[in-house]
């Protein structure tokens, strides 16, 4: 006995899984690279500001809090300060997008633009091998920027 009707083959449905969109957050749309380059400019900026106004106030080694206030009257001092917390708070946004092995040492970038900042603004003298490091740091930066800037595969 058979049957006129064949049984129906179990056919994949026909709708694409989609993502759920997530909530946007204020910041969120600065590109990865944009982000990056604010928390270098705002590193070196700051200790540069803070190295100029340090050098007008002078040298300062005490185990008294007083001399370290006072060098905050300095407006290069202050200014330092105040671009090393727009710094800090880049870099907290850096970090909740990118991994740890990504941000640090792309950012590591702002220690060579803080030292060729001093040797050609400020004049400091660098070593040989101050220069082989700057170089060294510069390329190890610019191949973990190459990387992925996350290993766990989020955004």
């Amino acid at each position: 006995m058979s049957s006129i009707y064949k049984q129906a083959s179990p056919k994949a449905p026909d709708f694409q899984v989609v993502e759920q969109p997530r909530a946007i957050r204020p910041g969120t749309n600065i590109p990865l690279l944009g982000l990056v380059l604010a928390v270098i400019a705002a590193n070196s900026a700051g200790n540069f500001a803070l190295r100029v106004g340090m050098q007008q106030v002078g040298r300062t080694v005490s185990l008294s809090p007083v001399p370290y206030l006072a060098a905050f009257l300095n407006a290069w001092v202050l200014a330092g300060v105040v671009l090393l917390i727009a710094w800090l708070i880049l870099q907290l946004s850096l970090l909740s997008r990118a991994d740890l092995g990504f941000v640090l040492p792309v950012t590591a970038m702002a220690n060579t633009v803080a030292a060729l900042l001093g040797a050609f603004v400020l004049l400091e003298p660098v070593s040989r091998s101050g220069w082989i490091g700057i170089g060294l740091i510069s390329v190890g930066a610019t191949l973990v920027g190459q990387t992925e800037s996350r290993t766990d595969g989020g955004s």
